[in-house]
């Protein structure tokens, strides 16, 4: 299943829920937190599983996010890329840091 069709899913569950009828960007951003703070953790023990589940969480709750402020998961992707495509900089101690950073 292509990309577009997995957001495309999650948002049909996403509706099914009453999570999009609820409309609140603010609890989504909370729910992304804590989702994020569990994939962290997942990182920490070094658990590929439990990596990938939590994860496609992150995901799950930044595409509803982003839905519910008018964007979509490719359109924040293809702005982010365009962006990072054209920056140039450094490896420094694993990371990529920008140029002026």
């Amino acid at each position: 299943m292509s990309i577009n069709a997995l957001e495309k899913q999650v948002l049909i569950w996403a509706k099914n829920k009453g999570i999009l009828e609820a409309n609140d960007p603010a609890a989504q951003l909370r729910k992304f937190n804590e989702e994020a703070e569990e994939f962290t953790e997942a990182c920490d023990d070094e658990d590929f599983d439990e990596v990938q589940k939590e994860g496609g969480d992150v995901l799950v709750t930044m595409i509803i996010n982003l839905h519910m402020r008018g964007s979509s998961m490719e359109a924040a992707l293809q702005q982010a890329y365009d962006k990072i495509s054209k920056r140039k900089g450094a490896m420094v101690n694993g990371a990529f840091v920008k140029e002026g950073d």
